[in-house]
């Protein structure tokens, strides 16, 4: 590894260490059940507003939007949820990229 990507790393880690979120007890339980409702709510919404656009009504979303919040963020929390069951003491570090993406994609 190069220095930039060492010291990224160490950074990392410490501000994992710093919140702990990745320490709670039942933590891949806990984050299975998030992931599966982030999977869904994505995928309802995205279908509320195809049948919005079937209908004719104006959709409140811009198309990357659409795109990311109905098959990205879907995608990405169900296979999050597939490796915590394979690895439950892993993925702390993609536990808190989908604790700053939830509130993204909320506030969209």
């Amino acid at each position: 590894m190069n220095h930039a990507t060492v010291h990224i790393s160490n950074l990392l880690s410490r501000s994992a260490e710093y919140f702990g979120a990745h320490r709670v007890a039942d933590r891949a339980s806990q984050e299975g059940d998030r992931a599966l409702q982030r999977g869904v709510v994505g995928l309802i919404v995205v279908a509320i507003w195809g049948l919005q656009h079937l209908l004719g009504r104006p959709i409140p979303a811009q198309t990357w939007f659409i795109a990311f919040l109905g098959l990205v963020l879907p995608a990405l929390a169900f296979a999050y949820r597939s490796f915590l069951r394979s690895s439950p003491d892993g993925g702390a570090f993609l536990q808190y990229g989908f604790l700053i993406l939830d509130p993204i994609a909320i506030s969209r």
